[in-house]
């Protein structure tokens, strides 16, 4: 990391004062010759340093999507897949690097990717597509799987999944102060929607930063989370895990399965169904 200009002056001046002979350069003169060089040397080292910082990351950004096998690399590869419906995207390989004759982007349609390198050399990749992401196609997901076997690395098995959004069911008292009962359902509403869109791909619910985008809707004074539950697409509402059961914090965290998650749409229990809005 670059050194500031005033810690490499103050080296030069530790080093000076070691050296006896040169005890007699003590003037306290900003303009003194050895003074100004001093501070010309110190600016050029602190600007080298930060070229050397710099190129020091661009190295390391490069490796990290190098060829090697590695998960950064593969999922660089991943954002780079391309499908079309009508004409077959086809890789070829360039000094063994993979590449399509004709980058589209376009056709670049995956925009959630998580590869995880698990047991007896085998990788998950778990994917979505489009804004906001929903599950690839069963085409799509054939297509890619296509396209992972032909980049994957000898001796490794590749497991691509793709599903629809996890769902969350959230019972909760909200207090709020009464100027705001025109708005406050919709914008509570908004901001649990805009938690789930910035949770990381294939990471966690957490209870706590929920309550956090909660309560930093205006107009709201309090939460009290009874009952929150997560599900997988195809677990019936009823086999839900529950986070939250009577008021009783089961799980702070929990993983997602999609990798995404949305609000309960099992009809009854949405959010516009399950949140009580009570006004103080």
């Amino acid at each position: 990391m670059a050194r500031d200009i005033s810690t490499i002056i103050t080296e030069m001046d530790d080093a000076q004062a070691s050296e006896t002979s040169l005890s007699s350069l003590n003037s306290t003169s900003q303009t003194a010759i050895y003074t100004l060089w001093k501070s010309i040397t110190a600016t050029v080292i602190n600007y080298l340093e930060q070229l050397w910082d710099i190129f020091k990351v661009e190295i390391e950004t490069t490796i990290s999507k190098s060829a090697i096998g590695s998960g950064a690399w593969l999922t660089a590869q991943i954002k780079k897949f391309q499908y079309s419906a009508t004409v077959p995207q086809v890789i070829t390989l360039v000094d063994f690097a993979p590449s399509y004759i004709t980058v589209d982007s376009t056709l670049q349609i995956i925009t959630r990717s998580s590869v995880k390198t698990m047991a007896n050399k085998t990788i998950s990749v778990k994917v979505a597509k489009s804004e906001p992401p929903v599950a690839l196609s069963a085409l799509e997901i054939s297509s890619l799987k296509g396209y992972l076997n032909d980049i994957g690395f000898a001796g490794t098995k590749t497991y691509t999944y793709s599903y629809t959004s996890d769902k969350f069911y959230l019972k909760a008292n909200i207090y709020y102060n009464g100027q705001y009962a025109s708005v406050i359902s919709a914008t509570v509403i908004a901001a649990i929607a805009n938690y789930f869109a910035n949770i990381p791909f294939d990471g966690t619910v957490k209870l706590l930063t929920l309550e956090d985008y909660i309560q930093a809707v205006p107009g709201v004074t309090d939460i009290l989370l009874i009952d929150a539950g997560i599900r997988a697409d195809t677990t019936a509402p009823a086999s839900r895990t529950y986070m939250v059961s009577s008021e009783t914090v089961n799980y702070p965290t929990y993983p997602t399965f999609a990798g995404y998650v949305v609000g309960e749409t099992n009809a009854g229990e949405t959010l516009a169904d399950t949140l009580i809005f009570v006004a103080q």
